[in-house]
């Protein structure tokens, strides 16, 4: 006998105003899941968005009438799914929704901080940096630049916060290092060790493979990041790895 076919679940992505991928209206996405039904190999799913933040009335009215037209068509609608962790104490003003899928809050970050969604104690990703040079009184060189703390800004205007020193303002980075400024005497010396809390946790965490996991101030386990393998620069037999905790 012949092994059944297998078919493949396919959710409809829906623009419901955050402008990233996805149909850009509710009758876009019904004569989207209709191609998904006639197609062979094919199973609909159901509909699936990144909400404007702030703005979950936009997703109950892009889904219920998306919802309605397919439904309409005789297609069952079976996951309406959407996420996104600055709108996450939102989910319940979408009941449309089945589903809800908040990632950063997992760490939270600095940005999610400035837009008021957590504070500096729930945030529990840092990167432990250490104080590599203090050029002059009101400045000082970490080992922790782009590679550590990423690019992201995400609408800041540097690039993490030195927990317990609010004076201090992280403005360059280059690959290796990051500069850290102060109005006033920075009080930093070589070998001093700062944590920070990152702009942008996602992308801090896919550049390391490993996490430290800090209790009661101990290295309690060492947790790999899957979704990378292990880089070994093999000359050295050196593991390059971000410590964070």
């Amino acid at each position: 006998m012949p092994q059944s076919r297998r078919r493949c679940c396919v959710l409809v992505e829906c623009n419901t105003g955050a402008d990233r991928c996805g149909v850009p209206t509710p009758e876009a996405a019904a004569a989207l899941a209709q191609r998904i039904v006639k197609a062979p190999g094919l199973v609909f799913g159901g509909l699936m968005t990144y909400p404007p933040a702030n703005d979950a009335a936009a997703v109950e009215s892009f889904m219920n009438r998306a919802k309605a037209f397919i439904e309409a068509a005789g297609i069952k609608v079976p996951v309406i799914t959407s996420g996104g962790t600055p709108s996450m104490m939102d989910a319940a003003k979408a009941p449309v929704t089945t589903e809800y899928r908040p990632g950063t809050y997992v760490y939270n970050d600095r940005s999610l901080v400035s837009r008021g969604a957590c504070t500096w104690d729930d945030c529990a990703l840092t990167v432990l940096a250490t104080v590599v040079s203090v050029p002059a009184a009101n400045r000082a060189i970490i080992d922790a630049g782009s590679k550590a703390l990423t690019s992201d800004l995400l609408g800041l205007s540097d690039y993490g916060h030195v927990l317990g020193r609010g004076d201090i303002t992280i403005d360059q980075l280059s690959e290796e290092h990051g500069r850290l400024v102060s109005e006033g005497p920075i009080d930093l010396k070589v070998g001093d060790r700062l944590r920070i809390v990152p702009n942008h946790a996602c992308v801090v965490t896919n550049l390391v493979d490993v996490v430290n996991i800090i209790e009661r101030g101990e290295i309690s386990a060492i947790w790999p990041v899957v979704a990378r393998p292990d880089r070994l620069t093999t000359a050295s037999g050196i593991c390059r790895r971000a410590l964070l905790g």
